[in-house]
């Protein structure tokens, strides 16, 4: 029997799955309305940006005591309380919004409050995944999951557009009944990942960078951790980059939206594909392949800036992307013992955030001081110069752990 079937069979994996696929949609849809609220509410970008940018300020700071206190509490109880507080936040900002009273005060209260509870649930349900799923079958998995956060971020604009259409306050309404589904569904799982430490134990400066060290420690999650950065940081930026240059080829949007939603496709396909490409039995070959494709493709826009061009290069680069990212999760959480799962994840989380912000405002400063072709060249070089010590390092030269080898 195939895997992924018997995942199918997973009572717990299917509503764990069904759970998120419901709330992460709601908040999708928010996500895409917030900044379109506050501009009605104030007219003001800066105070639009200024809500996003304290959201990711809040989730860097608490995101590595948000994964100490995840090893050190029961983590599906603490998944149900972060889901059911962030039910009450969207429930809260619809009343505002459907008063009008305090719009904007709301919804820079609602986003930290989203930002630190964040900070807690996804470390927390890394570790309740590992519990309830058999090691052979994570590598499903985490695909399946990665392929629902991918096919939310296609879908969840348009819903959020749609309903924001039909009024303010819809898509912080359809956010809260979906988090008020997920928190049903997870009431109701029967696995529990019980703490193996107690809280006041890593509740220290210390504990919050444990993570850290076990990364550092493995030479094949180190390196990998190394280039992810990198990758990250590219990505930031150059999607940005594509958004710009298909909006001055057609000003009418709707190549900008087609650039995104072909990056949300190609996210969908690579995570669907991770488990069947085997990227963990050759790391080195497959990082290879990701770093030359998107080099390839970031100097192909730069040589031919064109909505044709443009499609590809984004299909292409978030499908081989996409694969490796869910590879290197995948063995993240596989390798990491069961006391350190929460705060390994936060730290390789921490410094995935950490880098990806300097990417949009880098690729827009080349933008507008040397152009299109010279920034998408300097961003070849830089994928290209990352296959270097994907080329060189030892630790990529051995497939990754294997599965079944693993102990739980």
């Amino acid at each position: 029997m195939k895997r992924s079937a018997v995942l199918r069979g997973n009572r717990d994996f299917t509503l764990l799955w069904l759970g998120g696929l419901v709330s992460g949609l709601g908040s999708q849809t928010a996500t895409l309305a917030l900044p379109l609220l506050v501009l009605a509410k104030t007219g003001s970008g800066t105070l639009a940006g200024l809500v996003g940018t304290l959201a990711g300020i809040a989730a860097l700071v608490t995101m590595l005591p948000g994964g100490a206190v995840a090893d050190a509490v029961e983590r599906r109880r603490l998944m149900l309380v972060c889901e059911a507080g962030s039910a009450v936040a969207a429930f809260a900002l619809t009343t505002a919004v459907v008063a009008d009273r305090a719009v904007y005060l709301a919804a820079v209260l609602v986003v930290l409050a989203n930002a630190v509870l964040g900070s807690l649930y996804l470390p927390a349900s890394a570790g309740l995944l590992k519990r309830m799923v058999p090691a052979a079958q994570l590598p499903d998995a985490a695909a399946l999951l990665q392929a629902r956060t991918s096919g939310v971020r296609l879908a969840g604009p348009l819903l959020g557009g749609a309903l924001y259409g039909i009024g303010p306050a819809v898509p912080f309404a359809v956010e809260a009944v979906g988090l008020v589904f997920a928190v049903g569904c997870l009431a109701v799982l029967r696995t529990k990942a019980a703490p193996t430490t107690r809280l006041v134990a890593v509740v220290k400066p210390k504990e919050f960078a444990a993570g850290f060290g076990y990364l550092l420690r493995h030479p094949f999650l180190r390196t990998m951790l190394g280039i992810g950065a990198v990758l990250n940081l590219v990505f930031g930026g150059a999607m940005l980059g594509f958004v710009t240059v298909a909006a001055r080829l057609d000003p009418s949007g709707r190549s900008s939206g087609l650039i995104a939603a072909l990056a949300g496709a190609g996210g969908l396909v690579g995570a669907l594909l991770s488990p069947r490409v085997r990227a963990d039995e050759h790391p080195r070959g497959w990082v290879l392949v990701v770093c030359l494709v998107c080099a390839a493709g970031m100097a192909a826009v730069g040589w031919w800036p064109s909505v044709l061009t443009l499609a590809v290069v984004v299909g292409c680069s978030f499908l081989v992307a996409a694969t490796a990212t869910t590879v290197f999760a995948t063995v993240v959480m596989i390798r990491t013992p069961a006391e350190l799962q929460g705060r390994v994840q936060s730290a390789a989380g921490f410094v995935s955030m950490a880098v990806t912000p300097a990417g949009p405002v880098a690729v827009g400063a080349l933008l507008d001081g040397v152009g299109v072709a010279t920034t998408f060249g300097l961003l070849a070089v830089v994928m290209a110069v990352a296959a270097v010590p994907a080329w060189l390092a030892p630790s990529l030269r051995t497939p990754a752990p294997a599965f079944e080898h693993v102990e739980r």
